[in-house]
């Protein structure tokens, strides 16, 4: 005789909520998105293959902290939560009319968006989620803010930076760029202001991080063309990879007179976005 609630035994074994499913599934029938933000809704934000993570488990696990949804129940990453809930204070501390709250409730509109951006089923609620992405950009902002060329104050400190950024870097601690957005915008009051900062962090993390001398186009240009980088680690690649790509084509030709000294290092730069944790690693 088989056993009794075998399928609710299947599913506990694999954490699926199969309520939270159905809410979910109703909650993105009915939404109403206009036709030009479903255009936008692809999925961006990868899980990573399971033979890359069992091959190189440290290259693609966050190991400081976590970013968006995928990670940020792990026991190991519990210590960096408090610390962002401790960035969060000191900014809703900084101004008197800034409450997370208002922040959460000008997100809640994308939340079928947001939920769109992952490949993996996302099992939270949407509150659950949408306060995951409340602060984690909220952190992930103050935390690139040292990368501006405005000057801009930072209240995160350096300790810990480079391990931190290395997790920021990897393919399933991403969150979506329009979640930025929309909350730099609102902690700035102004959509110029938000994509000025932006482009500025964005740009200022590629130079840092990047093994080549890039030739940005103008800011103008690039804020007009933000809705088409999916998030961070989709930036650095469309910023960096094509340049590379130019430089392997001219080290071809050029083979002759160098040697092609370069040629291993480009070819082993991102040919999969996972590995700019490594990129992180050795810099």
């Amino acid at each position: 005789m088989l056993p009794k609630r075998t399928a609710d035994s299947a599913t506990e074994k694999h954490g699926f909520d199969e309520a939270r499913w159905v809410i979910n599934v109703g909650k993105s029938l009915d939404a109403e998105l206009e036709e030009h933000d479903l255009e936008q809704v692809t999925v961006s934000i990868s899980a990573v293959p399971k033979a890359l993570m069992c091959s190189h488990p440290d290259s693609y696990t966050p190991h400081r902290v976590s970013i968006g949804p995928y990670h940020c129940l792990k026991p190991e990453l519990h210590e960096m939560e408090r610390y962002k809930l401790l960035i969060a204070r000191k900014i809703r501390n900084q101004s008197k009319s800034f409450k997370f709250h208002d922040l959460v409730e000008n997100i809640q509109p994308m939340e079928i968006k947001i939920r769109a951006c992952y490949h993996k089923y996302i099992g939270f609620n949407g509150e659950t989620l949408l306060w995951i992405m409340a602060v984690d950009s909220s952190f992930l902002i103050e935390f690139l803010k040292i990368y501006s060329f405005r000057k801009v104050e930072t209240l995160v400190n350096r300790v810990g930076h480079n391990e931190i950024l290395r997790d920021i870097m990897m393919s399933e601690n991403q969150i979506p760029l329009f979640v930025l957005r929309k909350t730099l915008e609102f902690q700035l009051q102004s959509t110029d202001s938000a994509d000025d900062l932006l482009v500025s962090v964005l740009t200022g993390l590629c130079r840092d991080l990047s093994p080549l001398v890039i030739k940005f186009d103008d800011d103008e240009i690039l804020k007009a063309r933000l809705h088409n980088f999916n998030h961070i680690l989709d930036f650095l690649y469309q910023m960096i990879v094509p340049r590379i790509e130019a430089e392997e084509e001219e080290e071809e030709e050029n083979r002759g007179d160098d040697g092609g000294n370069r040629t291993s290092l480009l070819t082993k730069l991102p040919t999969l976005r996972g590995h700019w944790c490594s990129l992180v690693t050795q810099s």
